[in-house]
Formats: structure tokens, sequence, C-alpha cells
């Protein structure tokens, strides 16, 4: 096994190859051979030096090309998060209470700029989701569904946050579509919210979210 200190130096080493040679996004790093001669090491020692870099979003390896530089660093720190995150109910109501913050804050600027074209694809993602033959599925368009209504209103800084979370979010939603039935609940509060969008009603549309952003709570035990 090799020493951590020598995977360590190697990822200084190739970090100060990246800034001194000024390499940037798309820009091919010295392949894994290249790399042990270049700084007098091992191929293993190169590979888990790599394997590092990939796993913080910053290397991709490619067909015929070897690694890459890229900057995958969000995907790669949410993911992780996904990974670790215990869904608690502590974790369940920091999560949803973060979500009801942005999805009911952002109710006036909503309900102002809908469009009826938006509410069709609420509605269709909202068919899809009940309709949806696995989990995985069902939590996709569930979460397509709630990033639909956080598109409406055009923020660009909004709609990344929320992009960033998608693997924590749609990790959560995963624990109440097990059964068929519970789908079909969450399409009728789904629903409710399309309405409320619709008629452009304030009051509706903030309960109808905060009760259905709370409802999941019984799927966690």
């Amino acid at each position: 096994m090799n020493n951590p200190s020598a995977v360590d130096r190697i990822l200084g080493e190739i970090r100060e190859m990246i800034a001194r040679e000024k390499l940037g996004v798309g820009d091919p790093l010295p392949t894994e051979v290249e790399i042990a001669r270049i700084f007098g090491t091992s191929r293993n020692t190169v590979r888990e030096a790599i394997s590092t870099l990939k796993a913080y979003g910053i290397v991709e390896t490619r067909k015929r090309v070897g690694p890459v530089l890229v900057d995958n660093r969000h995907s790669a720190i949410s993911a992780l998060f996904a990974f670790s995150q215990n869904i608690s109910p502590e974790a369940f109501n920091d999560i949803q209470g973060f979500r009801r913050i942005v999805e009911c804050g952002i109710c006036d600027a909503v309900l102002e700029k809908r469009s009826e074209q938006d509410i069709q694809s609420l509605e269709t993602l909202n068919a899809e989701m009940e309709e949806a033959e696995g989990v995985a599925e069902a939590a996709e368009k569930d979460y397509l569904f709630h990033l639909q209504i956080v598109n409406i209103v055009g923020n660009s800084t909004t709609c990344d946050v929320y992009r960033f979370l998608e693997p924590v979010i749609r990790r959560l939603l995963e624990s109440g579509k097990s059964q068929r039935t519970s789908r079909v609940d969450i399409g009728v509060e789904h629903q409710g919210i399309i309405d409320a969008i619709r008629e452009r009603d304030k009051f509706a549309y903030q309960y109808r979210m905060s009760r259905h952003l709370k409802s999941g709570l019984k799927f966690i035990s």
C-alpha cells in the first residue's frame, strides 16, 4: 500500500504543474506513465493521486486522451454529501426547512410570472411522477416538479443552489416513494399547489407548499 505522504506529494506537484503551465478546464494532463516519470514516482502512486482529483471533481479520464481538467467540484461535493447524509427526522427537517425558505419565499414572483406553459409543464411532471415505474424515476420527476416552480422566477442563483442540492433532495424524496399509493397522495398535494399557482392564490400556495414539504416526515423512521 502506498505511503499517503507520497500521494500528497504528487498531488502538490500536479497542482504546481497546473499553475505553472496555466492549464484550465478542458486541458489534458500528462498520462499516468508520464507523470510518474516526470516526478520520479511509481505509477500506482500517480493513479491514486488522479483518483483523488477525480473524487474532488477536478479531473476526469477520457478515452484516448487520459486525465483532463474539469470543474465538477459542486457535483462531487453534493453527491458526497448525499451519500453520507442520514435521512433522520432531524436531517429531514433541516433539508425541508431550507426548501420551505426557498419555495415559499418565491411565492409572489411565481404567481406573478407563471405562464400557462409553466402550469402545463407542472401538470405533465406530476402525472409522470404518479405513473413512474420505479422509486428513482418517481423521485426524479418530483424533484423536477419543484425545480420547475423555482425556474418560473428566473433567478439564476436560486436555480443554481437548488440544482446543487439535487442529490440530497432526490435521496430524501426516494424515502416516500416505495409504495404506489404514496405517489398518488403526493400527486394530489402537487395538484393543489398547481391550482394555487393557476389561481394566483398566495395564501393557498404558501399553505399547500408548506404542508406538502412537511408531509414526508411520516415516511422517515
